[in-house]
């Protein structure tokens, strides 16, 4: 058997290239591969990867039902009514549990139907997206074979009519899956005063070693705090991008960039933009850069990325910041770390904190409270609009 998993691949140029190989062979899987050049290259990495997980649910589904997906795209067959949806019951289920329908399918006979137990639940979001990846694909692999049909317009036709009823089929199931919708904690005065208690630097509350680290904390989740910035944006700043006279800071979209050398490189997920500073932050940007960056071993003045491994000057990791918020969420009072969400404007001086530390992406927001018109961030129909500059 084909056991498809997704890789990683760093190209000599820096291009991040997800990839479907065998587990077992180490080789890309043909068709995936093509599909990832030849209709996603464009796209970033985090979001190629998504895709692939989607096939490779389909790919792991289809093993286990006996299925040559092959001989269905190219006979048109396609799949069925109870096929379909027994496809998008194994999107909503975690990869392993896939592995274990495989087992049982070798181990069971084809004319059982077994009534096993619910699957463990996904995120809604993380299921719509393997079934929108499940339909790009497969309209991907038909249009393959439409185009080999060649000049036979009555197979062409009938095998159009196939798939399209097979794709509406697949866009009538998905639309029964909504959106995840969960009451939302964000953070009040009290905890983000103990946050910030917990983040400086003297506190007997802060839970780290050594004042280096400590202030380069300190300063990461100052930007997070008042610039809303995701995760990936504050790994990606480099020192070229904080103008201290100027007190403003770039953020610029640098995709497939060779000089990082993290795998998984943090990249911005939205337009690059100019934010300015408040006085405090320019002083913590200011001593971080010049006493305690400026101590780092030299490999830090190679890459040039603004957070870095105190201890070797590589680039700071992603695992590094979810480590940071681990160590927090440890502490009396911060437990609400672990997931907190968006609280739309109205209640004053409401922060949100989403994800940091976590699987997703993680954002700090205030929402002013009063209606003064603060730099950086604009006034639309009397709402505040979060538009990723905050102060």
């Amino acid at each position: 058997m084909v056991w498809p998993v997704v890789r990683l691949h760093v190209r000599p140029c820096g291009e991040r290239i997800p990839i479907l190989i065998d587990r077992d062979a180490g080789v890309p899987l043909l068709l995936p591969t093509i599909y990832v050049i030849t209709a996603l290259r464009s796209r970033a990495a985090n979001t190629i990867a998504q895709h692939l997980i989607g096939v490779q649910v389909l790919l792991l589904w289809c093993h286990a039902e006996g299925i040559s997906l092959d001989d269905r795209i190219n006979s048109g067959t396609l799949f069925r009514g109870h096929e379909v949806d027994g496809l998008w019951d194994a999107t909503a289920r975690p990869i392993a549990d896939l592995g274990e329908m495989i087992s049982a399918s070798n181990r069971c006979s084809r004319n059982v139907v077994k009534l096993g137990r619910k699957p463990a639940g996904l995120a809604r979001d993380t299921v719509g997206n393997r079934r929108g990846a499940v339909r790009r694909y497969l309209a991907w692999l038909s249009e393959r074979r439409l185009f080999a049909l060649g000049h036979q317009p009555d197979a062409q036709q009938a095998y159009r009519t196939a798939r399209d009823e097979l794709l509406r089929s697949l866009v009538a199931r998905s639309t029964s899956l909504g959106r995840r919708c969960e009451t939302r904690h964000g953070l009040d005065d009290d905890e983000r005063n103990t946050l910030l208690d917990a983040i400086n630097p003297v506190s007997d509350a802060n839970p780290w070693k050594g004042q280096a680290v400590r202030q380069r904390n300190l300063l990461m989740i100052t930007l997070l705090l008042q610039l809303g910035l995701r995760r990936g944006e504050l790994l990606a700043l480099r020192v070229e991008d904080v103008d201290l006279q100027k007190g403003q800071v770039r953020l610029i979209r640098r995709p497939d960039n060779s000089r990082d050398s993290r795998r998984r490189q943090p990249v911005l997920k939205t337009q690059g933009r100019l934010l300015d500073l408040r006085s405090n932050v320019v002083d913590l940007l200011s001593t971080y850069i010049l006493r305690v960056r400026a101590e780092a071993p030299s490999r830090a003045m190679r890459h040039g990325f603004l957070f870095v491994n105190l201890r070797t000057g590589a680039e700071l990791s992603a695992s590094t910041i979810e480590n940071i918020f681990h160590q927090l969420r440890k502490l009396p009072g911060l437990a609400y770390l672990k997931r907190l969400g968006k609280q739309m404007p109205g209640a004053p001086s409401v922060y949100y904190l989403e994800n940091v530390g976590q699987s997703g992406e993680g954002e700090f927001v205030q929402f002013p409270s009063s209606s003064t018109l603060m730099n950086g961030v604009p006034i639309v129909l009397d709402t505040w609009r979060v538009l990723g500059t905050i102060f």
